[in-house]
């Protein structure tokens, strides 16, 4: 059994008085729960961390990376990557994260690794040996967020739920290791002989692949998506299309598509037309055939159109995530 009483866990519930700094960031066990309607932080080395956005989008930059975190994602932060945050609201947007120390995750890890007998003779011992996700955004899964929206709501009530929120803690980092074996297997699929160059493979096209994600209102084009993961834009092309099983401006038309369904749903007094303009489109017509062809039906369509029990129509031709 792990020593539950040698963790401390640090929180901020704030931003500091300063202005719009953003919360000083410590390589320790950390839990930042703050809500907010502004904040522009300056790049910093952050701690490993998994940082989660809700009721909003908060926009992590870092050197040749720019992620937006929100309701339907995370991002893990390897210790000593470089970030800016940004976030710009009109309603308070509630930034959640937690930073686990570099001990902890040796000694979760450790244990994750080794058998019952070896750790029962040494129950105090833990080795070097750590674990280092892929860095990118992460959908909401099954592995991992049950823990942390669990800890997030613990969190509703610090002074009562101390203790909880400790035992939450090393479930969440457990869930994240165990997670990482997913990725693992996915980064077998990728076309190279060793597995460093398979990961940072991965890891590139990840990048890529959140960009776009984070930037589809912009008129991507290849070599602006190529240069973002270092590579020849042919190169990118073919090793994007075997990982994902799509095309890089495939994903951008889709998330184009995504997003402006979502500004349908949300913002029922938004015209099509700036709906077109908002997610990227400079032509209403071409909008509309392609939004067809993911749901079926055309915009106008859609937005008077509801499947049973409030639920909105699933696209036609989906296959992305």
């Amino acid at each position: 059994m792990m020593d539950m009483q040698g963790i401390r866990i640090n929180r901020i519930d704030h931003l500091p008085d300063s202005g719009l700094s953003g919360p000083q960031q410590v390589h320790s066990n950390q839990i930042i729960d703050i809500h907010t309607r502004s904040m522009c932080s300056l790049k910093l080395a952050l701690p490993f961390s998994i940082r989660c956005v809700f009721n909003g989008t908060g926009y992590y930059n870092g050197r040749n990376s720019h992620y937006a975190v929100n309701d339907l994602n995370y991002l893990l932060v390897n210790e000593g990557s470089t970030y800016s945050c940004l976030v710009e609201s009109e309603m308070d947007v509630n930034l959640f994260s937690i930073s686990f120390s570099r001990e902890l995750r040796q000694r979760v890890f450790y244990h994750l690794t080794h058998s019952a007998l070896h750790l029962l003779d040494e129950p105090t011992c833990f080795g070097e040996t750590q674990i280092e996700p892929i860095e990118r955004l992460y959908a909401h899964n099954q592995i991992v967020s049950p823990s942390l929206f669990k800890l997030r709501k613990l969190c509703r009530n610090w002074a009562l739920n101390q203790e909880l929120i400790k035992e939450q803690f090393y479930f969440l980092l457990e869930a994240i290791i165990l997670y990482n074996r997913i990725d693992l297997n996915e980064i077998n699929k990728v076309g190279a002989s060793k597995l460093s160059t398979r990961r940072e493979l991965y890891t590139r096209l990840h990048r890529a692949k959140d960009y776009i994600y984070s930037c589809y209102n912009e008129d991507l084009s290849l070599e602006q998506m190529a240069s973002v993961a270092c590579l020849n834009p042919y190169y990118f092309l073919r090793q994007y299309k075997s990982l994902f099983n799509y095309t890089p401006h495939k994903y951008l038309q889709y998330r184009k598509i995504q997003e402006a369904s979502k500004l349908m749903r949300e913002q029922v007094t938004m015209s099509i037309s700036d709906i077109c303009n908002a997610v990227g489109f400079t032509d209403l017509a071409s909008f509309s055939k392609l939004f067809k062809k993911y749901f079926g039906r055309s915009p106008q369509e859609y937005r008077s159109v509801r499947a049973p029990h409030g639920k909105i129509l699933h696209f036609k031709n989906a296959g992305m995530h």
